[in-house]
């Protein structure tokens, strides 16, 4: 877990994700209000690194304007805090899946949506 925006950028250039999840409100070490929609500049900025790995805005704000700004800046998703962790869980597999199939060429293990296979990071 990244607590700011700069860290979170450090660590996806460090390493290869299957995915990452970033908080509408993450905090930037640049004095930015806690509020200020900082995870729009984080996935602005994460595309701009040409991070491949599907993003998706995990947060609390509710409403239309939060997620079509989320999407906008370049998530794949928009998913509620509220949603249950199967639900998370499943979401984040259809798009892991969907990413890595495109570089499959269509082809994907079935292992790949075995539910003990864990969700995390590769080194590259």
């Amino acid at each position: 877990m990244a607590p700011t925006v700069e860290s979170g950028l450090a660590f996806a250039q460090a390493a290869r994700y299957d995915a990452i999840l970033v908080e509408f409100n993450v905090r930037s070490v640049r004095g930015a209000h806690p509020r200020s929609g900082n995870g729009l500049q984080a996935i602005r900025q994460l595309r701009a690194l040409e991070v491949t790995a599907p993003v998706l805005m995990f947060t609390a704000m509710k409403g239309e304007l939060y997620e079509t700004a989320s999407l906008d800046a370049g998530a794949d998703d928009f998913i509620l805090k509220t949603t249950p962790i199967p639900s998370l869980v499943s979401r984040l597999r259809a798009h892991m899946a969907a990413a890595y199939t495109d570089k499959l060429d269509g082809e994907i293990s079935s292992e790949f949506w075995s539910a003990n296979k864990p969700i995390g990071s590769r080194k590259s």
